[in-house]
């Protein structure tokens, strides 16, 4: 087994172990959501928010490991299956963090919430950015349109592009940190839809430029 699967294993047992060593310690309602300004607006009861990102965590491992497996182009993971195992690592510990961050809330602590999570969100993108550099053509990971599965010269270049745009929404989720609390959900949402949108027309873009040159 590799070591990185250990490393998951552990970030999934240390969630549940958290659980359970700090559930007779909590209030029966936790809280669970935070709205644009990172105020609490919804709780739940401390037997599901506890275990909500542990389960969840879990089923993204299984989930991960399963899916190269059952792929019809398994062949070309070989080529960045390394880059894919750390996305995994990372995801199952930014669950990890947002459970640590919920015991805490549990305790009555006041957290900014999107201004403890934009950092850690930052992360994935800088390291989904490398991931799509070096992702190779398949059908669960990366930008996976018509066009893209269709022309591997359209998938090298979408992903090429969209590694840039992953990389730009890192260094925005960084720069939010000195935003107002009001601006931060809403620009969030606007630089993450844009700038995830203009791959994918690239990719239409490419594979028409790419048919018309074959009719010709």
């Amino acid at each position: 087994m590799r070591r990185v699967w250990i490393a998951i294993a552990f970030v999934v047992v240390a969630g549940f172990g958290l659980s359970f060593f700090y559930y007779p310690y909590l209030p029966e309602k936790i809280p669970s959501h935070w709205n644009a300004v990172g105020m609490v607006d919804a709780y739940l009861p401390k037997g599901i928010a506890l275990f909500l990102m542990p389960f969840f965590a879990l089923f993204l491992a299984l989930l991960f490991y399963a899916l190269p497996r059952i792929d019809p182009l398994q062949k070309n993971y070989h080529y960045f299956m390394p880059y894919l195992e750390g996305f995994f690592l990372i995801l199952v510990a930014f669950f990890l963090y947002i459970h640590v961050l919920i015991i805490i809330a549990g305790f009555g602590v006041r957290l900014e919430m999107s201004y403890l999570l934009l950092p850690a969100v930052s992360a994935l993108f800088f390291y989904s950015a490398l991931l799509l550099r070096k992702a190779k053509r398949n059908w669960f990971v990366g930008i996976r349109t018509p066009w893209t599965l269709s022309s591997e010269s359209v998938w090298n270049k979408t992903h090429r592009l969209g590694s840039y745009c992953f990389a730009v929404l890192g260094v925005i989720f960084l720069v939010l940190l000195f935003a107002p609390a009001e601006a931060v959900f809403p620009f969030m949402i606007f630089s993450v839809l844009f700038l995830a949108f203009l791959p994918v027309a690239y990719s239409y873009f490419l594979w028409r430029q790419e048919n018309r040159k074959t009719r010709s």
